[in-house]
């Protein structure tokens, strides 16, 4: 019985402490939720973070009000500038040239293991596997628009890449008796498939899928750490 009425005062004191009021409750209700004390309630956002640096300086309304008037002026030249400079490239490029130019300034996460461009196994991006394969069509094609190559030479290079894809994935199932036979064996593979390329592009556009693949890594083929 002791034991008894000891676990209950304990459980009682626990609940005091989490804030929940027992005597509150009315027979056979759940007791009301805990009070949230300040310090844990909901992380604020930005603007009000700044409303309390605010209040913490006292600042008056008139301040608060030059402070808004001048980030809506930044905001305002932002846009217009960002306009003007989108308007300046239409100038010099055209459509095709301009998307593919976009693209390659921001290729984002996962190109460097492109289709027939990249070696080696993906890497793993919170951005999912098929956002990352349409980013990367959309890369490719806009470039082989821009330089306007034909279906013929589009489907040469398809073909080329399925090779490679294919090819390379034997070679990571093969066993080799040392890792630098490994390494050999995918160096060759990766020449073959540059020449393969290079069979359908001319330097300067393979200058660019060059400039677009990721840096050389220490490792024996695709897929070793």
């Amino acid at each position: 019985m002791k034991r008894s009425t000891s676990s209950a005062l304990l459980l009682a004191a626990l609940l005091s402490v989490g804030g929940i009021n027992l005597a509150s409750a009315a027979p056979g209700e759940a007791p009301p939720a805990p009070e949230v004390e300040p310090h844990m309630a909901q992380p604020f956002g930005p603007h009000d973070r700044v409303e309390a640096l605010f209040d913490s300086w006292n600042l008056d309304d008139n301040q608060r009000a030059a402070f808004e008037q001048a980030q809506q002026a930044y905001r305002d030249q932002r846009q217009a500038l960002r306009e003007q400079h989108e308007q300046r490239l239409a100038d010099i490029f055209e459509e095709d040239q301009l998307k593919a130019l976009r693209a390659v300034q921001r290729p984002g996460p996962g190109f460097d293991h492109g289709p027939g461009f990249g070696h080696g196994k993906p890497k793993h991006h919170n951005h999912g596997p098929v956002k990352q394969h349409k980013r990367i069509g959309n890369l490719i094609d806009a470039l082989y628009t821009s330089w306007s190559l034909s279906d013929e030479q589009r489907a040469e290079l398809n073909d080329a890449r399925e090779q490679f894809m294919s090819e390379a994935k034997a070679l990571r199932d093969q066993s080799f008796d040392s890792r630098e036979a490994k390494r050999d064996a995918f160096q060759a593979l990766r020449k073959k498939h540059h020449q393969a390329m290079s069979d359908v592009l001319n330097d300067e556009q393979m200058a660019v899928l060059e400039q677009l693949k990721p840096a050389p890594r220490h490792q024996n083929g695709p897929g070793d750490a």
